[in-house]
């Protein structure tokens, strides 16, 4: 389970002749690190808000949808039947 993770570390490591080597190495012979220098230049921490907005913003419409869902297979009447299948399909 760790070793597509330890390879992908390694990879950003290795220089990119050594990326494309024959045959293949785990661990690199010489350190890279323009990478993790050009990742501390990326605004990581608006990515992280960015991804923290969508994801609250999902699960406030799937409870939504669910409670609302929950109202039409509870309370019956005569449009709760299709309502409840539309609820439910999205």
């Amino acid at each position: 389970m760790l070793l597509p993770l330890a390879i992908a570390i390694s990879t950003s490591l290795k220089p990119i002749g050594e990326v494309y080597a024959d045959p293949p190495s785990l661990l690199p012979h010489v350190l890279h690190v323009e990478l993790s220098r050009s990742i501390n230049q990326i605004s990581l921490l608006h990515y992280l808000l960015n991804t923290l907005l969508v994801v609250c913003m999902r699960c406030w419409a799937a409870w939504f949808l669910h409670a609302g869902a929950y109202g039409f297979a509870r309370y019956k009447n005569r449009w709760s039947g299709p309502l409840f299948m539309l609820m439910l399909s999205t």
